[in-house]
């Protein structure tokens, strides 16, 4: 029960700095947004700040 509460609060958390980081990068003019659904709640549940900065690296990625 305890590591399923973790992982729905590090979804949550990852949810919000995927909104946060968003919002800033499109007040740059930086045009690499990551979509928020289930697919990447997991990624950054599960992986944490690894997963999120895979996210974001596969995003600055296609820009390439």
């Amino acid at each position: 029960m305890e590591a399923l509460m973790k992982l729905l609060l590090r979804c949550l958390l990852g949810g919000v700095a995927i909104i946060t980081l968003n919002l800033v990068l499109t007040g740059q003019g930086i045009g690499s947004c990551v979509g928020v659904n289930i697919i990447t709640l997991l990624t950054c549940g599960i992986l944490g700040l690894p997963g999120f900065l895979a996210l974001y690296g596969l995003s600055f990625y296609q820009l390439i």
